[in-house]
């Protein structure tokens, strides 16, 4: 089933003959980039990726015209957009808007290094880079000049891997702090289960050290994390094959008071949680049933009143077919593989945080895999 492939795929390193850039790239004019809302990462996970991005008319553009990685995804943050290339150890940074990818920064120190899977990526004031990796090396930091080096976190995971799967940066009132998600898989097991809590790790910008540290309520948190005002929002949904987990369901932390709590539970959600976008106070997200099917559904909620305002907005599909989902303002695009044809959903919201779609579907070139917003959302 395609996310037993897709979090085992995140422990391999597979040996490909292609450069990422070494293909051709087609540059879009300045209204592309102008009017682009959102990035759009398309895959069928067996045959390279493509990155692109779609209009504030609708319009889905593969902007850059280059094969990249099989295995990759986008990390958005503070404007900023990186392509990440996880069977190179390598990312890709793209122009703003148009997603052309104007630098390759390698992750590794020589090519013997051990591989490292990145996962995530953030800058830091000083323009360091942060990065967070699947496996070898869980948090790194790239200087301005270039120098690599690990940040040691002790006693984390006793199998020495503990799977680091999304990194923000948080300027607190006493200083700049990079924090750290660690999701915390068993390595001995082939589907990587969760074998207990995340743990979100805060490390000292400018010492390097760890800081403080919390332990999740929700197990395995899953897809791209989603920062809003004080609150950092993430997918949590254990294990794929249970939809009646305790320990699962939409995960938020309040960055400052770095405490952990469970907006929503499986039981409530009717199924395991794949991706959590949040615009205002109104939540998106998809859901997938425990069925050998695994059906997945949209739906939204209010985070003031997640219990008493969730509904559904999209019934169930064949499959794990909802891939990508992503706020541009009062509109959510939402990823479509049904029938392995690419499509992006559009849906407005209403002030209760009810979901309608829009009449027209937006037809791309790819199967839509990751969305982001091209602009941070209020």
């Amino acid at each position: 089933m395609f996310y037993t492939y897709l979090i085992t795929k995140r422990a391999l390193t597979v040996a490909l003959a292609c450069v990422v850039v070494a293909c051709s790239t087609v540059a879009a004019g300045p209204s592309a980039c102008e009017d682009a809302q959102v990035y759009a990462l398309y895959s069928d996970f067996r045959s390279f990726a493509r990155v692109g991005s779609i209009s504030k008319a609708g319009v889905a553009t593969d902007v850059t015209g280059a094969d990249l990685d099989t295995d990759v995804t986008l990390a958005v943050h503070d404007g900023r957009a990186f392509l990440l290339a996880r069977n190179f150890d390598a990312l890709l940074e793209l122009s703003a808007g148009c997603g052309l990818p104007q630098r390759r920064i390698s992750l590794r120190n020589t090519a013997a290094s051990a591989p490292l899977n990145p996962q995530d990526a953030v800058q830091s004031q000083d323009g360091s880079l942060w990065v967070a990796n699947y496996q070898t090396t869980p948090l790194m930091r790239i200087s301005a000049d270039g120098t690599r080096s690990a940040v040691s976190i002790d006693n984390l995971d006793d199998d020495g891997e503990p799977q680091a799967t999304f990194v923000h940066r948080y300027q607190s009132p006493a200083r700049e702090e990079i924090v750290t998600w660690f999701a915390r898989l068993d390595n001995n097991d082939p589907n990587l289960a969760p074998k207990g809590p995340a743990t979100i790790v805060y490390v000292d910008a400018k010492t390097r050290l760890e800081t403080r540290r919390v332990t999740t309520q929700g197990w395995n948190l899953f897809g791209m994390l989603d920062v809003h005002g004080a609150f950092a929002y993430a997918a949590a949904p254990g294990s794929f094959a249970d939809a009646m987990e305790t320990n699962a369901g939409i995960e938020r932390l309040a960055i400052d008071a770095g405490s952990s709590a469970l907006l929503l539970h499986e039981r409530e959600l009717g199924g395991s949680p794949t991706a959590v976008r949040i615009s205002g106070d109104c939540a998106a997200v998809v859901v997938v049933d425990a069925s050998e099917a695994k059906h997945s559904s949209l739906r939204s909620f209010d985070v003031r009143a997640p219990s008493t305002s969730l509904r559904i907005a999209l019934g169930n599909t064949e499959g794990y077919d909802l891939l990508g989902l992503a706020w541009s303002n009062d509109v959510l695009f939402v990823g479509d593989r049904q029938n392995k044809q690419g499509r992006v959903r559009r849906f407005t919201k209403s002030a209760d945080c009810t979901l309608t779609e829009s009449l027209t579907v937006i037809v791309t070139q790819g199967l839509p895999f990751v969305l982001a917003a091209v602009a941070p959302q209020p």
